[in-house]
């Protein structure tokens, strides 16, 4: 809505189903027809029209998720990754740590998230569909993003190396953020 155009719109560029976009719509057009909703609604856009024309220097999200549209990690970067986890682990946890493919696509879909504001979901390297891992592959890769996302900080005893891959994303984030905004 805020570029303008029609609630179908709106939900394609959200990447919404076709399915979706009635039922969201009768929703939205519910919620507006009730006490004064449509006005507080309007309210609220114009204040964040507002907002958004006196910020300057705006990050433009949508130019980082063009540039991404078929981003995964380069190779080389995820083995600066794993060199940077490799020197914080105990010698006792390398051998017991496995790099697997799963890992790469769930760590490439977390950086994509944060580079791009996007849902990590919808990361390219796991919804590819050319040269595709398997679905029981790209599952586990949900799985490892969502670990890589927000490691749980109460379970970090059993699971230390998510905090660690965590920590080295995070800096790999600020690299690739710098070049795609230079």
């Amino acid at each position: 809505m805020a570029r303008g155009g029609a609630r179908a719109g709106a939900a394609f560029y959200l990447s919404f189903g076709r399915a979706q976009v009635g039922s969201l719509a009768a929703r939205v057009r519910q919620w507006q027809r009730q006490d004064d909703n449509a006005q507080r609604y309007e309210e609220a856009l114009s204040r964040l029209a507002d907002l958004v024309v006196a910020t300057s220097n705006l990050t433009n999200y949508q130019r980082r998720r063009d540039l991404l549209s078929q981003w995964t990690s380069p190779p080389d970067a995820w083995e600066v990754i794993i060199d940077v986890v490799r020197q914080q682990q105990t010698p006792a946890s390398h051998g017991k740590t496995v790099w697997t493919t799963a890992r790469y696509l769930g760590a490439s879909a977390v950086v994509w998230a944060w580079a791009t504001q996007g849902e990590r979901l919808l990361a390219p390297a796991l919804r590819s569909t050319q040269g595709s891992p398997s679905k029981q592959v790209r599952d586990i890769a949900v799985y490892e993003s969502l670990w890589l996302d927000n490691p749980d900080h109460r379970r970090a005893r059993r699971r230390p190396i998510h905090q660690l891959v965590h920590a080295a994303l995070q800096e790999y984030r600020g690299q690739l953020i710098a070049q795609l905004d230079a």
